[in-house]
């Protein structure tokens, strides 16, 4: 995996991993370090023509809760109706929870994310998915 410093808050393994775009995130949570971090995913999957991502972050802290629909708003936007199957493992208790009311919010159907709080049900979930194109 290649490693890369992002923003500050962050540090993020990534690189392709047969068929999915595989990432590990460590550090502190913000909306700056999370917009950040998808422009990376969204560029990757481009690149790497591979649209199935798992991602597992170990991050310190919480986004705001009333910043989480406009933090989904600019992911959407950054999205540009790409095709994507994401499984984010989050492993922060609050933030996972945190993480699932943003799951629940409205977009569009070519994002196909799912938040998890285990690599193995990420990893399950995926192998039941259809291929992305």
């Amino acid at each position: 995996m290649d490693f890369k410093p992002y923003h500050i808050e962050m540090k993020v393994e990534a690189g392709p991993n047969g068929d999915l775009l595989r990432y590990y995130a460590t550090g502190e949570r913000s909306s700056e370090a999370a917009l950040e971090f998808w422009q990376r995913i969204y560029s990757d999957c481009d690149s790497h023509s591979i649209f199935t991502v798992h991602a597992t972050v170990v991050l310190s802290g919480r986004i705001e809760p009333m910043s989480i629909p406009l933090l989904i708003r600019e992911l959407i936007a950054l999205n540009a109706s790409r095709p994507i199957t994401c499984a984010w493992v989050d492993l922060n208790p609050a933030s996972f929870n945190d993480n699932l009311m943003g799951e629940k919010l409205p977009r569009p159907s070519s994002m196909n994310i799912k938040i998890f709080n285990s690599d193995e049900k990420a990893e399950s979930w995926l192998a039941s998915q259809p291929p992305t194109e």
